[in-house]
């Protein structure tokens, strides 16, 4: 039921004879009013309230991603680790199949020059 208009009943009062009774009345419907702005206020808060839960939770659903997110950095940084050792290990092969092939090379070179020596003194004798 709406609260009567309280200027309504300031009228009344005016043209009442019992004036305690339209006072009474008036008070009531004052009274109606603060009771229907309370509960205004009271669901806004309750309102209020359940969005900050809402965001609480939402808060801890980014904090839980954010924690998986930092996990998956750490093992993409191990990951990138054991490419590096990896990438090390292959470098030293790589050095070492150079050095291989530099030997060898130096080996077929010389082994040219004896036969071109070789050659050489058989054309001169």
């Amino acid at each position: 039921m709406a609260a009567p208009d309280p200027t309504e009943f300031g009228r009344k009062i005016r043209q009442h004879d019992n004036e305690p009774v339209a006072l009474y009345d008036l008070l009531q419907a004052v009274d109606g009013k603060i009771t229907a702005l309370d509960t205004k206020v009271d669901t806004g808060f309750g309102d209020l309230n359940a969005k900050f839960g809402d965001l609480d939770a939402k808060v801890g659903d980014l904090n839980t991603k954010f924690e998986d997110l930092d996990a998956k950095v750490g093992d993409l940084g191990g990951k990138f680790g054991d490419l590096n050792a990896r990438f090390g290990d292959l470098d030293a092969k790589v050095d070492s199949l150079d050095t291989k092939v530099d030997t060898r090379f130096e080996r077929l070179e010389s082994t040219q020059r004896q036969i071109l020596e070789l050659l050489r003194g058989r054309d001169s004798s």
